[in-house]
């Protein structure tokens, strides 16, 4: 009787072995399952680029007020010729409330138009003068001939006037003790004739190979060759003329009289130099004036192109200006008081009228950043946050011009009235309003995610798709799982917006761009047999 709990205990035990062992079979066969799984697949969001419009806003959060009156200031300055209002009377938004005197705006915009028209003139005619280069080029060779139709009495004229066999040399003509100070000018003007005689049989013999049917830059360059000759030779006559000179003038100096022949030789050559000074010297500049119209032509029409833009801004300009005379209400109201009187000076930084309005405005705060890029009249959206789904525009009305400090940040009030009024929107609401500041239409875009930067640049991941393979996405934007191959593109950013980016350069519509990836590595259980405990068991065996 003694042996059979013995027996129990020990068949109890057998099966509870059993059963561990069994769990801890178990337990490593899933364990190594989990530890072996299989990585899923990395996953890309990839979006095509397409053509669209961007709008960038500036958001800010304020509350709503009563529209109950406001201010009206000119935005030109003069003397005020009509007020066709009255206070009490009710106007319409855009309606006329006052003119200003425009004689000076309107000079300036005549002023400005006359100048935009010549310069359109002037641009005419460039074009015209410039159209036919071949006729430039045939003008400049009409030149060289004429040129050379005189350099040969030149040339030769002033070989006679330094050479004359009966004076032989100048220096003999002074006395021993003055050689010295007249050596330098004979010097120099038997070097000067020297180096043009040289360019000068150079430039002829070129010239008896030209022909007019030879290259336009063959032409021109022997223009410029033309032109340095001729340069030489009226600097070689300027040189002999100073050695004349000196003789006449050292004989009239010390009292003496040239010996009868020579005087009338250096009368005769004078009068040849002169003559040879005004022979050459036109066709210097002709011909410096015909090089520099064939080269010049293309910048001059660039240079006359840009000065015409330049008088188009004027021109806008000076509208703009024009119509800021004119005053006019900025919303529809009641008008409650007009301060100035026909004859008074207006100013900007005047009220010229108060209205009252029984509309709403909101007034939201923006950062320093972001109203830099605000401006009156430009359109804005607004929701409300007690009000689910509704929303409003309207246009900034006012802005504040000197901003609040508080706990070092700067801020500045902008008021936005509501182009439309609702019941349901009351005093105090709170308003998340967003500034349109820039439109951008029919440009390029893509996810703000799919441009990223390295070294100063910016690159999308573009992806081949004749060598990728991924799932079909069946639309522009689908999270897909396969191979994929890109390639780096630089790309030039414009605007953007909290969602998307404007390309200027570097990618096409159509173009298949990764937003972002996603690794989804198989997720892995840590789990042995040893450490598996049954309820119970305690840690025994």
């Amino acid at each position: 009787m003694t042996i059979k709990p013995i027996t129990n205990w020990v068949v109890a035990h057998r099966a509870l072995a059993a059963i561990i062992a069994l769990v801890v079979i178990g337990g490593g066969y899933y364990s190594y399952i989990k530890y072996k799984g299989t990585a899923a697949a990395t996953q890309y969001v990839t979006q095509v680029a397409e053509k669209g419009t961007l709008v960038v806003s500036v958001s800010g959060t304020g509350q709503i007020s009563a529209l109950n009156q406001i201010d009206v200031k000119p935005e030109g300055s003069g003397r005020i010729i009509s007020i066709p209002v009255t206070a009490g009377q009710y106007v319409y938004a855009g309606q006329i409330l006052g003119r200003l005197d425009t004689q000076d705006a309107s000079k300036a915009v005549r002023d400005a138009a006359v100048n935009l028209d010549s310069a359109k003139l002037q641009l005419t005619i460039l074009k015209e003068s410039s159209a036919n280069i071949s006729k430039l080029v045939s003008d400049g060779y009409n030149d060289i001939s004429n040129t050379f139709l005189d350099l040969p009495t030149v040339i030769a004229g002033l070989n006679d006037a330094l050479h004359d066999k009966t004076i032989v040399s100048y220096l003999n003509l002074v006395d021993p003790a003055d050689k010295d100070s007249m050596q330098p000018l004979v010097t120099a003007a038997e070097n000067s004739y020297q180096s043009a005689r040289t360019s000068y049989d150079a430039a002829f013999q070129s010239y008896q190979q030209l022909s007019r049917a030879d290259s336009q830059d063959k032409i021109v360059a022997f223009m410029q060759e033309t032109s340095d000759t001729s340069t030489k030779i009226a600097d070689a006559v300027k040189n002999a003329t100073n050695v004349l000179d000196y003789v006449n003038d050292y004989y009239t100096q010390h009292g003496k009289t040239l010996f009868p022949a020579y005087a009338t030789l250096i009368t005769k050559y004078k009068s040849n130099l002169s003559n040879y000074t005004s022979i050459i010297n036109p066709h210097i500049t002709t011909l410096t004036s015909d090089i520099s119209s064939i080269s010049n032509a293309p910048l001059n029409i660039a240079s006359q192109e840009l000065s015409l833009r330049q008088r188009e801004n004027t021109l806008a300009d000076a509208n703009d200006a024009l119509a800021n005379y004119i005053i006019r209400a900025p919303f529809s109201g009641t008008i409650a008081s007009i301060m100035p009187k026909v004859g008074d000076t207006a100013s900007p930084g005047s009220a010229f009228a108060t209205i009252i309005s029984s509309g709403r405005y909101a007034t939201i705060s923006l950062n320093e950043v972001d109203i830099s890029k605000v401006k009156i009249g430009q359109k804005a959206t607004l929701t409300f946050d007690a009000i689910d789904g509704l929303s409003l525009t309207g246009k900034v009305i006012e802005m504040d011009s000197i901003g609040t400090v508080s706990q070092g940040v700067v801020t500045y009030n902008v008021k936005i009235g509501l182009d439309a009024s609702d019941s349901r929107v009351l005093p105090g609401m709170s308003v998340s309003a967003a500034v349109i500041t820039n439109v951008r239409q029919d440009v390029v875009l893509v996810p703000n995610g799919a441009v990223k930067s390295q070294n100063n640049e910016s690159y999308v991941e573009v992806v081949d798709t004749a060598n990728s393979a991924l799932s079909p996405s069946g639309t522009s934007s689908q999270l897909e799982t396969g191979t994929i191959v890109t390639k780096r593109v630089t790309v030039q950013k414009g605007a953007a917006n909290d969602t998307m980016t404007e390309i200027v350069s570097g990618l096409n519509a159509g173009d298949t761009v990764v937003v972002r990836s996603v690794s989804a590595s198989a997720q892995t259980t840590q789990t042995s047999g040893s450490g598996i405990r049954l309820p119970g068991l305690g840690g025994g065996r």
